[in-house]
């Protein structure tokens, strides 16, 4: 149960969900290109009569159980008309739509998908831990469904404002065993000043270190002691000596490899990365994509005649134009991204 967790372990959720908080705005914002803020309101233990008091309509629910690093799983509620704002954001409509089941319940996916995606890289970093969980197909449940399958939960409550919109309420219910072990876990994440050299190892306590000294410690000792051992023999300390990798005379660069050599990434210039040539894009629902077939024409958001634009690791780079090279398709680069922004984004990739 959820209410065994100590106050001590009931914060560091609370911290972990603020956080999360934080986040989900601006994955939010991506999503549906609207201004998100996400403001946590409480983390408590959820009992059968709290569901049964606080849920009194039909909710849209999405279960994400972990596979991989932890136990248990994570549950999204969701009042039904925000998750049609949502999806209709998603494909670009004005939000002002009735909830449809079978278009937006396969809609929520995509951003719990999103939200949870960011989650666990944060968690990755936090516990170190490899995660991986699976984002199941949303469906509604009723107030007595819900406070029978998922009392003894621990219930996040979060207030959601979308720009021009007013505030609603998305709700996280985290499983018993799940926040019992990640509160355990985010308890034991800083050991640097506690049993931690600080680079995520245990101290080596063989290692000599120097005592504080006990004045007239000889003299104190009573008469019959056994004589004080004899001092471990000084240990051999030198300079580390490392090699140098890759030769070291003037070679010619360019002005492009100089910056990279000078921000210390000249060694991995060689490394090949994945070019990507965007025609274009379109948003489309679910229904329709299942009824292309052959001959199907999809509309792009590109006019005949505009740049495409090329994408190196998943960073715009520059503008081209297609080209024909004797059988092959091809790109004719036309405009590049400037250098300090493309210097910027392979520093922060």
């Amino acid at each position: 149960m959820a209410d065994s967790l100590t106050p001590a372990l009931l914060e560091l959720l609370r911290l972990n969900e603020e956080e999360f908080a934080g986040r989900a705005g601006e994955i939010f914002r991506t999503v549906i290109n609207l201004e998100t803020r996400f403001t946590l309101k409480g983390v408590e233990s959820a009992d059968q009569s709290l569901l049964q008091s606080r849920f009194n309509e039909e909710l849209v629910c999405v279960e994400a159980p972990f596979v991989k690093g932890l136990p248990g799983s994570v549950v999204f509620l969701l009042e039904k008309s925000f998750t049609a704002w949502v999806v209709d954001y998603m494909i670009m409509g004005d939000g002002d739509v009735e909830f449809m089941p079978e278009e937006h319940l396969d809609g929520i996916v995509e951003a719990v998908n999103q939200l949870m995606g960011n989650e666990l890289t944060e968690l990755t970093g936090k516990i170190g831990l490899s995660l991986r969980n699976e984002v199941r197909p949303a469906r509604l449940v009723t107030p007595a469904e819900l406070a029978a399958t998922y009392a003894g939960h621990l219930l996040v409550e979060l207030e959601v404002l979308i720009d021009g919109r007013e505030s609603v309420h998305l709700w996280k219910l985290l499983s018993p065993d799940l926040a019992a072990k990640l509160a355990g876990m985010l308890g034991n994440v800083d050991t640097a000043d506690d049993g931690d050299d600080g680079f995520g190892l245990a101290p080596d306590h063989s290692i000599d270190r120097p005592a504080a000294k006990a004045p007239q410690a000889a003299a104190a000792a009573p008469q019959g002691s056994p004589p004080p051992a004899a001092p471990a023999p000084p240990r051999d300390v030198r300079q580390a000596q490392f090699t140098e990798f890759g030769p070291q005379g003037p070679a010619s660069r360019g002005p492009l490899e100089e910056k990279f050599n000078d921000r210390g990434l000249g060694r991995v210039l060689d490394l090949r990365l994945p070019v990507v040539i965007e025609l274009g894009r379109t948003h489309m629902l679910i229904k329709d994509i299942v009824e292309l077939s052959p001959g199907s024409v999809i509309e792009l958001n590109k006019l005949v005649g505009e740049p495409v634009d090329l994408f190196v690791n998943g960073k715009r780079f520059a503008q081209g134009e297609v080209v024909v090279i004797d059988e092959n398709f091809g790109v004719r680069v036309t405009e590049l991204v400037p250098l300090e922004q493309r210097l910027r984004q392979a520093g922060e990739a």
